[in-house]
């Protein structure tokens, strides 16, 4: 078993997760990611309750590419005050192997 990290955010729509996907990737900072089905955001923003759609991107990566990819990701970023969630998962050493054969590791 070995870990990885996935880096968990919220965008607007499909289009501004597939362009920082695309960017993550072309840098080999994420191995791969998920866009995720729409859903209902429900929050407070400046005074005011606020519902929208907004789809989550789940970014894989791995622990010593964290703060690069959030670095990234927050420039990236359409929104002034972005949702990153960070969560290690153990996965099969295979999948591990996978994930560092497509990335930098360094």
């Amino acid at each position: 078993m070995g870990r990885i990290i996935h880096i968990v955010t919220g965008v607007a729509d499909k289009w501004a997760g597939q362009e920082m996907v695309e960017v993550l990737l072309s840098e080999k900072l994420i191995a791969c990611a998920h866009i995720h089905q729409p859903h209902e955001a429900h929050y407070r923003w400046e005074g005011k309750v606020v519902v929208e759609p907004e789809i989550l991107v789940t970014l894989k990566t791995l622990p010593h590419l964290v703060e690069n990819v959030k670095k990234r990701v927050r420039g990236l970023h359409p929104y002034q005050v972005p949702y990153i969630a960070i969560t290690d998962w153990d996965v099969e050493n295979d999948y591990l192997k996978w994930i560092q054969e497509n990335i930098i590791y360094s």
